[in-house]
């Protein structure tokens, strides 16, 4: 993760100021904010400490954390370089497929049930690639009359009062009528808060990945939508299940 999230980042950065390209779009994530203080989380929230093994900044397993620390590295890596190039950093959500709306809603009872009260985070694959080109074009515009020259944008569907998964799950009970679908109930939150004392041995009040929700407004007040919309996207398969299974 080293060697592709930070030191190729830094050598494509070096090589696109050599070489005058006046864009450069740089993927991130979200992980980037680990396990924050707050439950809106926009682009000025606080980040993960890049100090390997600081466990208590993002309470998930060794492989996301060290995922997410070198990606804030490569941020990291292209502010060092930044001169003349205009830089678009994004930090996605879970980017879903139709495949992997499919995937989620075929999940057992227990998970369900577990997941049920969350925010799905999901963001439409097509969405992500409108933005990605929405924002390489807008800054390639701008950026001879711009000062900055280094823009972070979430791209997120978050706020969409839809990107839960119990209601995920209940289209999906609706439209097929079956039991395999059903959700009774589900979870309330605090047992994810409870789950993360006990598993990572953290009593600081941070707020599990299912309460967050990241703010797209930095994105919006460019001027873009999403051509699709997370809530469409999950229609789409709902719509399709019979002929899926």
């Amino acid at each position: 993760m080293v060697r592709v999230n930070v030191e190729a980042t830094q050598e494509l950065a070096k090589a696109a100021e050599r070489a005058g390209i006046r864009t450069f779009l740089y993927t991130s994530t979200i992980c980037v904010y680990g396990s924050p203080k707050r439950w809106n989380v926009s682009e000025d929230c606080p980040l993960i400490s890049i100090k390997p093994g600081a466990q208590n900044n993002y309470l998930t397993n060794r492989m996301l954390r060290e995922y997410a620390r070198t990606k804030l590295l490569g941020e990291y890596a292209i502010k060092e370089y930044v001169k003349n190039v205009f830089y678009v950093i994004i930090r996605p959500c879970s980017i879903v497929s139709d495949h992997d709306i499919l995937g989620v809603l075929e999940c057992d009872i227990f998970t369900r049930i577990w997941r049920g009260y969350r925010v799905t985070h999901h963001v439409y694959v097509d969405d992500v690639v409108a933005a990605m080109i929405y924002l390489v074009e807008l800054n390639y515009q701008n950026n001879s009359v711009s000062q900055q020259k280094f823009e972070v944008y979430q791209i997120s569907n978050d706020d969409d009062p839809e990107n839960y998964f119990h209601v995920m799950f209940s289209k999906a009970h609706k439209k097929m009528r079956n039991v395999k679908y059903w959700l009774p109930f589900y979870a309330p939150s605090i047992l994810d808060s409870v789950k993360d004392i006990i598993k990572y041995h953290n009593m600081e009040a941070k707020y599990s990945l299912g309460m967050i929700k990241y703010l797209p407004g930095r994105l919006y007040a460019t001027g873009f939508r999403y051509p699709t919309g997370i809530s469409s996207g999950h229609n789409k398969i709902i719509d399709k299940m019979d002929k899926y299974t």
